[in-house]
């Protein structure tokens, strides 16, 4: 079976045959679209019916201007006219320098110190734009949706031929990229691994499970052993005289520039980052989907010194981004005070899981919630390139490091 590309452009979309029609299987169309405002209502039917709230149309409109060097465009895939699929995908460019923290040389090992140096200089020297399919800004699937409907041989096929039309559609818009990136699945996918993409791991995702038995916070507390239920009283004293509240679209529209600013400070101050969002996201959040976004703002009288922010994906909820100063943060235990209120204002929404996505694996295991491994797929057009992507991953990748995690409840 052969890919057949034949971009049609007309208002609206491009569209291409992706699969030709055998006897066995009907062939399948590609739609492409690149604003999410003007995506059809066949992505909104298939969306609602994905395990993922955030490829809704209003979500993704969102997502567009959150980092505009990140260029969006939407697969509907038709078989026989019928919508079975939708992938979200986008074109932008990795510089490794950008994203990893400046790397300090704190050995006075000869050996060590050239590993250093040669680290070092390939985090420099790597600048490559790339296809990524799925969400960059969130950990978990939430990256396509294939209905039930298609078959798993059928589905295997799609897969294996949307890398090359993807290839293809770029290079015919003069964005050409020669890397594909599939993120991120809590399991193996043997479609990815049997058409040759490498399988990397990330820094696993902290999930907590949260029982239905659960109403109130004071369930969580009688859950935890009574060592964690002194450290949580301890580190609940600790924030006094701060307080805490939910912001209005006014206030986070008033408090922008320092939202933006604590946000900033979690975020350069960390081991690794992919992208930066822009000030005005927090606000797009709250005006356009406030009935599943809130963030709370933590007050030293009237100075806003941290926040946190959170997503609801269905049952389930999303720990997004925070923010805070490191010195409010050591005097009053800021972060494991958010932590806390998160539990609490997810136990309250009746969620069944609180994802609090990556990093602070230590600290977020105290708490809870328990590392669930993530998967990635990076596939490079060119043999041999590819074999060096994969060296440099296996390189680079921060997933190797050593934590402890810990067990509160009884």
């Amino acid at each position: 079976m052969k890919t057949s590309l034949s971009l049609k452009k007309s208002e609206k979309c491009f569209s291409s045959i992706l699969c030709t029609e055998t006897t066995s299987s009907p062939a399948i169309e590609i739609f492409v679209y690149t604003d999410a405002a003007k995506l059809p209502t066949s992505w909104l039917h298939l969306a609602s019916m994905a395990s993922t709230s955030f490829l809704d149309p209003a979500y993704l409109q969102i997502l567009e201007n959150a980092n505009k060097n990140i260029h969006y465009t939407y697969l509907i895939l038709h078989r026989n006219s019928v919508p079975v699929g939708i992938f979200l995908t986008c074109l932008y460019t990795f510089k490794a320098e950008d994203s990893f923290k400046e790397l300090e040389n704190t050995t006075t090992s000869i050996l060590d110190s050239i590993q250093h140096a040669i680290k070092k200089s390939i985090i420099k020297a790597v600048e490559v734009r790339l296809i990524a399919i799925g969400n960059l800004f969130l950990t978990g699937e939430h990256g396509y949706f294939l209905h039930p409907s298609l078959h798993k041989e059928e589905q295997k096929e799609i897969i294996k031929k949307i890398t090359p039309f993807l290839y293809d559609y770029h290079k015919t818009n003069k964005k050409k990229a020669n890397i594909v990136l599939v993120k991120e699945f809590t399991s193996p996918q043997e479609q990815f691994l049997e058409d040759s993409f490498h399988s990397f791991k990330t820094e696993p995702n902290m999930v907590l499970t949260i029982p239905n038995t659960w109403n109130s916070i004071e369930d969580y507390k009688q859950a935890i052993s009574s060592k964690y239920r002194v450290k949580y009283n301890k580190t609940l004293s600790k924030l006094n005289p701060i307080t805490s509240r939910e912001l209005t679209l006014q206030e986070i529209e008033i408090h922008s520039d320092k939202i933006h600013e604590l946000y900033n400070k979690v975020v350069h101050g960390s081991s690794f980052k992919l992208l930066d969002v822009q000030p005005s996201y927090w606000i797009d959040w709250k005006r356009k989907l406030p009935q599943f976004f809130q963030l709370v703002g933590y007050f030293l009288g009237d100075e806003l010194i941290a926040f946190y922010t959170l997503l609801k994906n269905k049952d389930q909820v999303e720990a997004h981004y925070i923010g805070y100063d490191a010195t409010n943060n050591a005097s009053h235990a800021l972060y494991l005070n958010m932590l806390f209120n998160m539990i609490q204002k997810s136990i309250e929404w009746k969620a069944t899981h609180l994802h609090f996505a990556r990093t602070s694996t230590e600290i977020k295991s105290s708490v809870g919630a328990v590392p669930i491994t993530t998967y990635c797929y990076i596939k490079h057009q060119c043999k041999l390139s590819h074999e060096v992507v994969t060296q440099i991953i296996n390189y680079l990748n921060p997933s190797d490091k050593e934590y402890t995690i810990r067990h509160p409840f009884k």
